[in-house]
């Protein structure tokens, strides 16, 4: 019975191995169609590393270092791929490097791969104990739990990489919270509509990563009597599975930001002269009235602020004032952004209908502007403390 139980446990751990490697391996078949895209190239470079793993898992639960036990611990060096692949694949998905050379008037650097010098040290670290004797691998690999001890820098290098893995990849991760800041402010600062801009599913896919991260840390200060026990090793392999598959869904449709390098490089500089050109000259509060008296005449034309793709450059196409100018009276007159401030007049129109109409939420979410019902509700609860359903029976 004990052993048909463990036969179970044995078969559904090595199943969802397997899945787990079938996954990424999807992934980078299906990624490879596009590859051509700066960011995909990181993506495929982050499930590549994320598959070494994987197969390390199946390498040791189905005893292949019984084989080949020279293969034992190849996979730790690789680890230090995973963050800076997903680093780069949010910084090509925010900043492409395209539009940076292009605003810069550079030739291309490739200094990205410095972010892959954690794989030359950590393999320099280990590369001590890859040349032990084969033999004497296998003898250590055979030893009761409990009862290995370490042959000095032979040994040593192996654990010194797997504890660095965790702080080496939280820095990471703190990169790229600070680059989908800086993003969410870039497109807020130009775009009426951010669904599909903002990446808000990468913020949740972050916390899941921690999650991994700690999780896997954690079991290396576990005792092997807990740590190589089948429910912990099969919990863990559960979520990385959920994580990896819930990432590839949303990674592979996502598209690039910026569509035109004209729609960075107008952010960029609009955003360098405001901080540069008005910081010594302030703005006369004259001109401001006038400007914002402009504002204000132009998102009162329905095909306006109804416009779903209405960016900064259209509102500043169509009141004749420059996009900084635009940018400093919506912040320091009206106190609000060029996002906030488009959805207030889209907002204010929404109320209207609802008052006085009897058109479904949906219809008139698209007919004031907004491209999706959930992006509605929440600038609707925003602006009004109140849900739209709640507005209208309040009215």
């Amino acid at each position: 019975m004990i052993n048909s139980s463990l036969q179970t446990i044995s078969l559904a751990h090595l199943s969802l191995n397997s899945a787990t490697i079938g996954l990424s391996l999807f992934v980078l078949i299906q990624s490879f169609t596009r590859i051509n895209q700066q960011h995909v190239r990181f993506l495929v470079l982050f499930y590549f590393f994320n598959l070494i793993n994987q197969l390390d898992d199946l390498y040791d639960f189905s005893e292949l270092w019984l084989v080949i036990p020279w293969l034992t611990n190849a996979y730790i060096p690789f680890l230090f791929g995973i963050a800076p692949s997903f680093y780069l694949y949010v910084k090509q998905l925010t900043a492409p490097i395209n539009t940076e050379k292009l605003a810069l008037n550079q030739k291309p650097h490739p200094h990205w791969y410095w972010h892959y010098s954690g794989i030359i040290v950590a393999t320099i670290f280990c590369s001590p104990y890859y040349l032990l004797n084969t033999e004497l691998k296998l003898e250590r690999l055979l030893a009761p739990t409990g009862t290995l001890e370490h042959l000095g820098v032979f040994t040593i290098g192996p654990s010194i990489a797997l504890l660095a893995v965790l702080p080496f990849s939280l820095c990471y991760l703190i990169l790229i919270i600070r680059l989908l800041d800086t993003h969410l402010s870039n497109v807020k600062y130009y775009f009426s509509n951010i669904e599909n801009k903002d990446l808000s599913w990468l913020r949740w896919s972050i916390i899941l990563f921690c999650c991994v991260l700690v999780v896997s840390s954690v079991q290396l200060f576990l005792p092997s009597s807990v740590s190589e026990r089948w429910f912990p090793r099969f919990a863990f392999l559960v979520f990385e599975y959920i994580w990896l598959s819930i990432f590839a869904t949303l990674a592979i449709k996502q598209k690039v930001i910026y569509k035109q390098n004209t729609e960075f490089l107008n952010i960029k500089e609009s955003k360098v002269q405001e901080s540069t050109k008005y910081s010594r000259s302030k703005i006369s509060e004259v001109d401001m009235n006038r400007i914002e008296t402009k504002l204000i005449k132009a998102m009162e034309q329905d095909s306006l602020q109804s416009d779903p793709s209405l960016t900064l450059r259209k509102l500043s196409d169509t009141t004749g004032v420059s996009e900084n100018r635009i940018s400093q009276v919506l912040n320091l007159k009206v106190g609000m952004g060029f996002y906030d401030f488009v959805n207030y007049w889209r907002i204010k129109n929404a109320c209207e209908k609802l008052k006085k109409t009897n058109e479904s939420l949906l219809d008139i979410t698209f007919s004031v502007g907004f491209n999706s019902r959930s992006t509605f509700n929440l600038a609707f609860k925003k602006h009004t403390g109140k849900t739209p359903s709640a507005y209208r029976r309040s009215n």
